[in-house]
């Protein structure tokens, strides 16, 4: 058991370890006499008794002999320490044994006094002595392990600002990058185009078949380049023309992109289902990219002359152990096997030729990196020919008020 603190109201209770009952009796007798009330003694006479006696009951100090029934010399002193290693120790030895009291002192005993020689004054000084500097001691070791904490905590904030000033580096190169696409890269693209339409509309009827296929490919492969460099700056800007977080009504999303996308929807016949939405802290613009890329994705994946069915639902779920929403975009189109539902999300990826689907392959990539932007996570589940599902985990971030879709 842990020893009591510093000196203070009550009596100062110290276990005797000692076989001898006439030095017990002398030991006991000079502390009651020279400081009458102030200690209370227990007395054992084996190291396996004193073991069983720290392990069950608090002491300020243990008052020991060195050489007992049971345990004689330094393994004495030490067996003690293991017991209770924050116990103060003041060690009895005799005229000869000084040098195992000496070195157990620089092991970690408080105090020794040699038999025989130790008056009741020198004794009480002994015992107040041996629970001050234990406490010293103690004091010493948990400066330096709080100083080691605070160096180590130093060196996770300095490590923590070398990454924070790497990433702001690296969004400042990709924000460069972006501009060089926005800008260096669209321009000769352009040329292609503007070329390509001149030559076609000037030499019409003198490229022939070929030449016109080959015009028609060219032009083809622009406006691929052209969607990949729109997609690219798109999934850029999703950290570095980030806007603030504000309540956001998803309900309020949801509509303005069925809006948008009404022409497609009326066109396909298509039938979405959106249930109550919740206001999140969030970046609407972002979020309405979400919605967008999912909902739009939901009609595209779809075999010949399906019907698509959209199902929009939130719940009330936990996200990294704190209060969030579920958000799943459901719907009925073509699916994919399960063991992509991770490539599905990086950048560029199709599971599918462009023949068969349009696009470059990065909206969901962009989707991911938004709801992470968020503290979000998502998810696809699917098996080919029966639809997608896709959940979205989200932070609540405060009060969350359901509003109807």
């Amino acid at each position: 058991m842990s020893s009591g603190g510093g000196l203070t109201a009550e009596p100062i209770r110290i276990l005797l370890v000692e076989d001898d009952e006439d030095d017990a009796f002398l030991l006991q007798r000079a502390l009651t006499k020279a400081a009458p009330g102030q200690f209370e003694i227990s007395r054992v006479g084996t190291l396996d008794a004193a073991r069983r006696t720290l392990i069950s009951s608090p002491f300020h100090v243990v008052l020991s002999d060195l050489s007992l029934p049971d345990s004689r010399g330094f393994d004495t002193f030490e067996k003690i320490h293991e017991a209770d290693p924050e116990v103060a120790i003041v060690v009895l030895t005799g005229n000869d044994d000084e040098r195992l009291a000496v070195r157990a002192l620089n092991e970690g005993a408080q105090d020794y006094l040699v038999k025989g020689k130790a008056d009741g004054q020198s004794l009480v000084r002994s015992m107040r002595y041996a629970i001050e500097r234990n406490r010293s001691r103690r004091l010493e070791r948990d400066n330096t392990a709080l100083e080691g904490e605070i160096r180590a905590r130093k060196l996770a904030q300095e490590r923590l600002e070398r990454v924070a000033a790497q990433l702001e580096a690296s969004n400042r190169e990709l924000q460069q990058f972006a501009s060089v696409a926005s800008h260096d890269l669209q321009e000769p693209l352009r040329k292609i185009v503007v070329f390509g339409d001149r030559l076609r509309q000037r030499f019409d009827g003198q490229l022939g078949d070929q030449g016109n296929d080959y015009i028609e490919r060219m032009m083809n492969a622009a406006g691929r380049m052209q969607t990949l460099i729109d997609d690219l700056l798109e999934f850029s800007r999703v950290v570095t023309r980030a806007r603030p977080f504000v309540p956001v009504d998803l309900g309020e999303v949801v509509r303005e992109v069925l809006g948008d996308l009404e022409v497609l929807i009326e066109s396909k016949g298509a039938v979405v289902d959106v249930g109550p939405m919740p206001t999140l802290q969030a970046d609407p613009t972002q979020f309405r990219q979400v919605f967008q890329n999912l909902i739009a994705n939901a009609m595209k994946f779809q075999g010949d002359g399906a019907v698509p069915h959209v199902v929009i639902r939130a719940e009330p779920a936990t996200c990294a152990g704190s209060p969030g929403w579920k958000l799943t975009v459901k719907d009925n189109g073509i699916g994919f096997e399960q063991q992509h539902a991770e490539r599905i999300f990086a950048p560029f990826q199709r599971l599918h030729g462009r023949s068969e689907f349009g696009g470059s392959g990065i909206g969901l990539a962009i989707v991911r990196r938004i709801v992470e932007r968020h503290s979000g996570t998502i998810l696809a589940e699917s098996s080919p020919g029966h639809g997608a599902m896709f959940t979205i985990l989200m932070p609540a971030e405060g009060d969350a008020a359901v509003t109807a879709a």
